[in-house]
């Protein structure tokens, strides 16, 4: 009798572990993407599908599909708790932005795992796997302010041959991929990593290859702080358009680091804007700016506003280059990005860190600001500084909730709470700011396009920043740490009239 109730205990508490680690599964959606989603998912024991869900006018509802019922969106709630749900796939074939973000905000209070099928239109009819499911992302969340893939650029870059450089990079790389379909004759890739330049240029070979497109793809190793490999690499392709994306961005790193900073981050963007104007081809640069150049508190920001500076100045004498900066905040899942962060935190069962309650930050997704980039391109003439309308700031705090809730998990801000995931707050490190912004002054206009912006911004008198300019230079030289600062303080100490067009 012990024996026999010692393996009753044994199959029952093997039958509640299982019941803990199975998937629970609601799937939103009733047509046939919904349909082969759940066949994907049910190819697996742990996953056992409750039912399917809709909108109420859905002609669907009280229908049954693999044996289970389709429901109304209403019920949700009884759904959850009858079926102990843990897990909410959205898959519906047309599924809007909108009605996206409706549904994850309404089953966040939930606690309950959101996943997302991610399909592009060509391979909508195909059998869909497993890995076309995915974990939230923050564009599910907060979605796009433009449809990005539907621009035109006007032939602007057609028979064009064009250089980016930090080509590998989150920027970079979205520079090339858009590109590719504006028709330009060819595209230059530089960048310094061997990892990120092999990658892209992979990328894009079966890009090319998929679309039967015909610009032609180089690809060179090599650092802009390089003057000499730059110039050889100028001199080689002849390009006609400059996107200088490369650059250290990251603040707390450029803190620690800052002769590399400067050297990479104002010397090497030197370069390439000297090139750009030394070069007779090139007919236009754009500089790849950030935020953190406005107001600055740390080396990365400072290093930004004074290339911005150098370009203005420039751009006064140049009258046959079009010159422009293009700045803007945050990207969703570029090397930078918070949001990987947490998801990683997340996954590795917390903490996840927060450096304040009340921190706020800009954020956009890579495509769509890259698809603004090459836009205020076309406009660039004078040294302009374009500025991306990012929205409303974004509190990071709340995205860190909202990115536990959505994985089927609770937040809690001390360890004795209940809950899963502890948020800890960090505090501001050394150069941080609580709040980002991308104007200087309230001296700016709106374009045609009514998501750039253009900022007129003051600037040391030409004699006083090429003073300062050597004598950061003389600093680098002798690798003094110690002058750096003081020095990038003082060139924003005296302002003069701001550049217009």
């Amino acid at each position: 009798v012990i024996t026999l109730n010692r393996f009753v205990i044994i199959l029952l508490i093997n039958y509640l572990n299982y019941s803990k680690q199975r998937n629970n599964i609601l799937i939103y959606g009733a047509d046939e993407v919904s349909y082969k989603t759940a066949l994907s998912l049910t190819s697996t024991s742990q996953n056992k599908i409750y039912g399917f869900f809709d909108l109420e006018n859905s002609k669907s509802i009280g229908k049954k599909m693999l044996g289970v019922s389709i429901y109304s969106y209403k019920e949700i709630e009884r759904l959850i708790h009858k079926f102990q749900i843990n897990q909410i796939v959205l898959a519906k074939s047309e599924l809007l932005r909108d009605e996206t973000r409706s549904v994850i905000d309404n089953l966040e209070k939930y606690n309950v795992h959101i996943k997302t099928l991610k399909l592009n239109t060509e391979n909508i009819n195909t059998d869909i796997k497993a890995s076309d499911i995915s974990n939230v992302e923050l564009t599910d969340i907060i979605g796009e302010k433009i449809e990005y893939r539907k621009q035109f650029f006007l032939n602007e870059f057609d028979n064009q041959i064009v250089l980016i450089t930090g080509a590998g990079g989150s920027i970079g790389s979205e520079l090339c991929r858009q590109l590719l379909f504006a028709n330009p004759t060819e595209i230059i890739l530089v960048d310094n990593s061997e990892f990120n330049l092999f990658n892209i240029s992979n990328e894009i070979e079966r890009i090319k290859s998929k679309n039967s497109l015909p610009t032609k793809v180089k690809k060179y190793l090599g650092s802009v702080r390089d003057y000499k490999r730059m110039n050889k690499i100028f001199q080689d392709t002849m390009p006609n358009q400059v996107f200088h994306a490369a650059a250290y961005k990251h603040v707390n790193l450029v803190e620690e680091n800052i002769i590399e900073g400067v050297t990479n981050n104002i010397f090497g963007s030197k370069n390439i804007i000297d090139l750009s104007i030394k070069v007779p081809s090139v007919k236009k640069f754009v500089l790849i700016s950030s935020d953190k150049a406005v107001r600055p508190l740390n080396f990365m920001g400072k290093s930004k506003r004074i290339v911005e500076m150098y370009l203005q100045l420039l751009s006064k004498k140049s009258n046959d280059k079009k010159l422009a900066i293009v700045r803007f905040g945050n990207v969703f899942n570029s090397s930078g990005s918070v949001i990987p962060l947490f998801q990683k935190q997340i996954e590795d069962g917390g903490p996840v860190t927060v450096t304040s309650k009340n921190v706020t930050r800009y954020f956009m997704s890579i495509p769509e600001a890259v698809s603004l980039i090459l836009k205020a391109s076309i406009d660039a003439n004078k040294g302009e500084i374009f500025i991306l309308d990012m929205g409303k700031p974004i509190k990071i705090f709340d995205l860190a909730k909202k990115l536990i809730r959505l994985s089927g998990l609770k937040e809690k801000l001390d360890p004795d709470d209940n809950g899963d995931i502890l948020i800890k707050f960090t505090g501001l490190k050394k150069g941080e700011k609580e709040h980002e912004e991308l104007l200087i002054g309230d001296d700016y206009q709106r374009t045609e396009n009514n998501s750039i912006m253009i900022a007129y911004e003051p600037l040391l008198e030409e004699n006083v920043f090429n003073d300062l300019i050597n004598q950061l230079q003389a600093a680098v030289d002798k690798e003094n740490n110690d002058d750096l600062p003081e020095i990038l303080d003082k060139f924003f100490d005296v302002k003069s009239p701001t550049i217009k067009r």
